[in-house]
């Protein structure tokens, strides 16, 4: 049954009939499945080398620990601004200078 091109020109008797077509099915496609990729690994904490050892301006020989060995909190953060902004030394002394990005 097609609607009339325009509208009645005075109320009807009936009401017009109800659809005759039924609605239309639920979904049939199942759901997508879940991503499959896996998600980044977490971030894996950082650990001074322990094996690692750099010369200092004055010549000794120092490994990760010295940077933070000084009780005196002024020094420590010197040692950090000296040494750390050394990629190398802030690579391995990561925990020590506190640079580890993941």
């Amino acid at each position: 049954i097609k609607p009339s091109p325009s509208p009645s020109a005075a109320p009807v008797k009936q009401p017009t009939k109800a659809p005759t077509k039924a609605p239309t099915k639920a979904p049939t496609k199942t759901p997508t499945k879940a991503p499959t990729k896996t998600p980044t690994k977490a971030p894996v904490a950082c650990v001074d080398d322990a094996a690692y050892t750099f010369n200092l301006f004055i010549g000794d020989t120092v490994n990760c620990t010295w940077i933070l060995a000084n009780k005196n909190a002024d020094k420590t953060q010197t040692r950090i601004n000296n040494y750390c902004p050394n990629a190398t030394i802030s690579e391995n002394c990561c925990a020590s200078c506190g640079t580890y990005v993941p």
